[in-house]
């Protein structure tokens, strides 16, 4: 122990306590407000955790069938987090941290260090936040450029806030991982609970209600019994899943896996607390000394339980990729625990190599195995992920794709045989590298930095005495888990504040904060390397496991991962840079401006999907009271919600849908119904303009299609037309005709690969008499159709395919035609 710190526990009187000695006033205010920005930037991580978000919380399906908004968050409060989150930032960047005590800096690094050193030390803010701001002109390129949007915003801004908060905290050592790190495990305990209730309780309920009104069900979402859609997602609705509030199980399980090792490192530091047998009788005299030994006792208890129902909820899950990580990280923890202290540069660059371990499987399976008959396909799958994200880098080297881009990107540049249209490469470096052009590899090398700091801070020798850093930090961590469980509370929507969810809330809600608690307590009083191997492997986990899954791309879950790597790598001061002043004004200057950027947005989002829900509002009340409903207002009050934010496609498309219903209300041959059916081609004509991508190219598909529908006397006569010879020649001179081909045209070229698509191509040229076309995309229909081999259900009827190959047969036609 450096001298420094022997004489402020001397001056305390206490052995193996380090106090905050020698600090003015103004020290003292200044390590308030970090701790206070730390509870911040932590309360964000745990609120986002604790709440399910949604880009649409309305009109997903028909609010007239299926009353109720999704339980969670949309955009609006998204951006209203990241807001907090970068408000944090700014507080912990912009404090005077050099004021802090140099005893307790100089105990965090365990070993001796003049006041000097010290604060040189605690002053340094690195060079690592500003990693985070290269990737943002590509971000501001991406959303300013045509084909930008809402998606782009929301999922970039809480990408780069997330890391940035995690760059800021690096180097301030135990203090911050005490807090920070307490929290995320609070979080995870949460989220334990949570998914125990989704097994035990929700899962046969939902399948048991699924049983009773399957037809309805099915019926709200345009499906029948026995097509794919329909099996699919029964498929999926009987597998026993714990999710969290994150929605998908594989990125519960890989952050479960991280939050298993950082447990069990806690659990395990508990034995360098406990009392020898010669010290416990002098300790029994003590009350205080008494007292922390049996809360070291029951919080390492505690961690312990956690740490195996993390386990055992991987283990119910089944995912391969977080078992894989789960047994990789195992074999890291070993390899740490063994090398106390030798080689400290050659274990941590080995254990490195481990992030690659997914892409290599995936390689091994896709580029070696190839298509070989095989039961296991996830990792094939995952190959043509990469492959596609890939494409798709090369394709967009400099300001990427967007955030929210990527699956318009992949269904161009997909495989052949890949058979899914992916929102996320499931790689987060090839989603940043995707998302942001160049600038995303400088993403990369930070959760690569962090990870490195980590490992080599767990390779350091272990220190003798416990020490408190201070006695705040226990207090403030349940704070800040309180805090974020009152967030989600008060930002998640009405539907999941029944009797039920509320009391499966609070129960979780109070899991967080007392393992928030105890977990402080133990980070704060030790020192052991459990601890220190605890944190980094978990780090490590974390990013394996994110090279195969989307933990670093959900937006429940990203301020959690990189929060995870930023407090893992705390304990370890970045050197001293002469341009850290420089850059800690570059930092606050843009985590200022951009909190009251999103703050704005926020506004007027929100402002948007509360039109959105009276739209909503008001069917529901027509349904339940058995009165028409009221599609046209409906269609109104979106067309009006869509001027607030003109590139949310999401809205676009309610409103069209809902004036193709109202048009359904009213006799075929009435005006008003063409009327009706001419507005929404026109919406939708306008929402492709507003936001070209491929969503909006096929609502403005299908909004033509009905149109030529109608012209033509209805589905009945359609359907007789499309089983009798084509009509004659074809109508070049017919307006309507050109429009719906260009339509079709349009959406083929930015997916390529949609045999539906192809399939409604033919059914229009047809109908319009060119039955060359009609048969040249019959056969490309059909030809996309057996690419989705590797997943039958994706594929086209047989009732479809039989009209397909006679339509192809019809006349002799060229080569199929090019989108």
């Amino acid at each position: 122990m450096s001298e420094l710190a022997s004489k402020g526990a001397a001056r305390d009187g206490r052995a193996g306590v380090a106090p905050i000695a020698g600090r003015s006033w103004r020290g003292a205010a200044s390590e308030r407000r970090e701790s206070i920005a730390l509870g911040v930037i932590a309360a964000v991580a745990a609120a986002r955790a604790m709440l399910s978000i949604s880009p649409a919380l309305r009109f997903d399906t028909d609010p007239a069938v299926i009353p109720g908004a999704l339980a969670g968050i949309g955009p609006s409060a998204s951006l209203l987090l990241d807001s907090l989150g970068l408000i944090g930032v700014a507080m912990l960047l912009a404090g005077r941290a050099g004021r802090r005590s140099e005893a307790a800096a100089a105990l965090d690094r365990g070993r001796d260090s003049t006041p000097a050193q010290v604060r040189g030390r605690v002053r340094s803010i690195g060079l690592a936040p500003l990693l985070v701001l290269v990737p943002l002109p590509g971000f501001l390129a991406t959303l300013l450029g045509e084909s930008g949007g809402l998606s782009d915003l929301w999922r970039g801004a809480s990408w780069l806030a997330a890391a940035l908060a995690a760059a800021s905290i690096v180097g301030r050592g135990r203090a911050a991982r005490t807090i920070v790190g307490a929290v995320l495990l609070g979080a995870i305990a949460a989220m334990l609970v949570r998914g125990a209730s989704q097994v035990l309780v929700e899962h046969p309920a939902t399948v048991e209600h699924f049983e009773k009104n399957r037809d309805a069900f099915l019926s709200a979402r345009g499906w029948t019994p026995g097509s794919p859609a329909a099996l699919s997602y029964e498929r999926r609705l009987r597998q026993v899943e714990a999710s969290g509030w994150f929605g998908l199980a594989n990125v519960y399980s890989g952050v479960a896996v991280a939050g298993a090792f950082a447990f069990a490192g806690l659990a395990m530091s508990a034995r360098r607390l406990a009392p020898t047998a010669r010290d416990s009788a002098a300790r029994s005299q003590d009350s205080a000394a008494h007292a922390r030994d049996r809360t070291a006792t029951a919080s390492s208890l505690i961690c312990a339980v956690a740490a195996i129902g993390a386990v055992a909820i991987v283990v119910v899950n089944g995912g391969k990729g977080a078992i894989a990580t789960l047994l990789i990280g195992g074999a890291a923890a070993g390899v740490l625990g063994l090398a106390r202290g030798r080689g400290p540069r050659v274990i941590p660059a080995l254990l490195c190599t481990l992030v690659v371990a997914g892409f290599v499987a995936a390689f091994v399976r896709g580029a070696i195995l190839g298509e070989t008959p095989m039961e296991e396909r996830s990792l094939l799958f995952r190959w043509y992920y990469i492959l596609g994200a890939m494409r798709i880098v090369v394709a967009h080297p400099w300001s990427g794709v967007g955030a929210g881009g990527f699956q318009d990107a992949y269904l161009v540049s997909r495989p052949w045989f890949s058979p899914e249209e992916v929102t996320s490469s499931h790689s987060a470096w090839l989603d940043w590298l995707a998302a942001f052009g160049v600038g995303g590899a400088a993403l990369v090398v930070l959760s690569l930095a962090l990870l490195v700091r980590s490992l080599r801070g767990a390779m350091e020798p272990d220190d003798s005495a416990p020490i408190e850093v201070d006695a705040s930090s226990a207090k403030i961590s349940a704070l800040a888990v309180a805090g974020g469980a009152v967030l989600a509370l008060a930002l998640t929507s009405r539907t999941d504040l029944d009797a039920a969810s509320l009391s499966s809330r609070a129960v979780a809600s109070l899991a967080a904060i007392v393992t928030a608690r105890c977990a402080a307590s133990l980070l704060a009083r030790s020192r052991s390397r459990a601890v220190e191997i605890g944190f980094a492997v978990a780090a490590l986990a974390m990013l394996v496991h994110g090279q195969v899954d989307m933990d670093f791309w959900h937006p429940g879950a990203v301020w959690w991962c990189w929060l995870l790597l930023g407090a893992a790598a705390c304990s370890r001061p970045p050197r001293p840079r002469s341009m850290d002043r420089v850059v800690k004004t570059i930092v606050v200057v843009a985590s200022i401006t951009g909190a009251a950027s999103l703050a704005v947005t926020s506004v007027r989002i929100g402002a948007q999907e509360r039109a959105v829900e009276r739209a909503a509002q008001r069917l529901e009340q027509a349904a339940a009271a058995n009165l028409p409903l009221p599609r046209g207002p409906a269609a109104e009050a979106l067309e009006d919600a869509v001027t607030i934010e003109p590139r949310n496609e999401l809205v676009w498309q309610a409103a069209v849908e809902q004036l193709i219903l109202a048009a359904a209300q009213l006799d075929q041959h009435a005006a008003p119904r063409r009327a009706l059916v001419e507005r929404a081609v026109r919406a939708a004509d306008d929402s492709f303009a507003a936001r070209p991508c491929a969503a909006t190219a096929k609502f403005r598909l299908d909004a033509h299609h009905v149109r030529l529908i109608e012209r033509l006397g209805g589905a009945a006569e359609v359907a007789r037309r499309l089983e009798s010879p084509p009509p004659g020649a074809r109508l070049d001179d017919d307006a309507e005709g050109r429009a719906i081909e260009a339509a079709a045209r349009e959406y083929l070229r930015r997916d390529p690969r949609s045999a539906s698509a192809w399939t409604q191509c033919a059914e229009i040229l047809w109908l319009l008499g060119d039955s060359v076309g009609a048969a040249d995309a019959a056969r490309e229909a059909l030809r996309v159709d057996t690419s989705y081999r590797l997943d039958p259900l994706r594929q086209l009827p047989d009732r479809t395919r039989a009209w397909l190959t006679k339509t192809s047969r019809a006349p002799e036609a060229a080569n199929p035609p090019a989108p």
